[in-house]
């Protein structure tokens, strides 16, 4: 009975995917995703910069003014706290993996919202122990770019290279208005950092939707899904084995890729660390 469900499910699954692959595509809607996608890329620059734009409000407000902990020591304490960011990424590669099984579009929607959601618990956040929650949020949804995969599998060969530069120019000149939100939103103001995640936080939550109802599956994925789906009820075990294999040798791939870029980040982490701590020590010493 089991398997009667799982091969229903499997066939309807397959027709739904033949109808969206069988959807001609404008060169309008191309032009509206190449929009939405940049929009996107804008989103994910501003989440990754804008946190360490507010850094040093965020620790005089938590630190400096409601502990009276000098700013280095507040300094050197969210460093630390900020640690299990680093940890936290090692899961990607299973994150990575529902993009393969649900869509192209419900993975850059999962992943923008996010970016948003993270934002706001930075915004709101009572603690300093909440605000981490945020960053940890922030941390493991910016390394994935979904855009980038988007444009690759839907703009032709010949422009992919181009439309992946223009919207990351794009994005970082919305990178470069991070000191006006700073300007309008907060002025001289530190406890006032809060507002000047607003508009990030209703632009990712804004794209997410209208990304989600706009846009199409990718063309590639849809192939490979309905391949996966016509393959999957008549494979022999020895296929299954190696497709098995495959997707270890990616997990491993990816890990590999993830510990290259979070063990040195530890490192150097630890002797900043390390540096503030005994610069700090010093200063005391010598104010004794």
């Amino acid at each position: 009975m089991e398997k009667t469900m799982t091969d229903a499910k499997r066939v309807t699954e397959l027709e739904k995917r033949k109808k969206q692959l069988e959807k001609s595509t404008s060169k309008g809607y191309f032009v509206f995703l190449i929009a939405m996608l940049a929009l996107i890329y804008i989103v994910d620059e501003l989440t990754s910069n804008i946190s360490s734009s507010i850094q040093p409000e965020v620790i005089t407000d938590f630190f400096v003014m409601r502990q009276g902990i000098d700013f280095n020591i507040g300094l050197s304490n969210l460093a630390l706290m900020s640690l299990p960011a680093n940890i936290i990424i090692l899961i990607l590669p299973f994150y990575k993996a529902l993009a393969d099984r649900l869509g192209r579009r419900l993975f850059l929607f999962i992943n923008t919202i996010g970016m948003g959601m993270g934002l706001l618990i930075c915004m709101v956040a009572p603690s300093i122990y909440v605000y981490i929650v945020g960053l940890l949020v922030i941390k493991f949804f910016i390394p994935n770019d979904v855009q980038v995969m988007y444009i690759m599998e839907c703009a032709p060969e010949q422009h992919r290279a181009k439309l992946c530069s223009m919207t990351k120019a794009i994005a970082y000149i919305g990178v470069a208005g991070i000191p006006f939100l700073r300007m309008a939103f907060m002025g001289d103001v530190v406890t006032k950092w809060r507002n000047v995640l607003i508009v990030p936080v209703i632009l990712a939550f804004s794209v997410a939707i209208i990304s989600f109802v706009a846009l199409r599956e990718t063309p590639v994925f849809l192939k490979q899904r309905i391949e996966h789906l016509e393959n999957s009820g008549v494979a022999s075990e020895e296929t299954k084995k190696k497709g098995a294999r495959k997707t270890k040798i990616r997990y491993l791939s990816e890990w590999y890729l993830i510990m290259s870029q979070v063990y040195p980040m530890i490192i150097i982490r630890t002797y900043r660390l390390s540096w503030i701590r005994q610069g700090y020590g010093v200063y005391h010493l010598h104010m004794m």
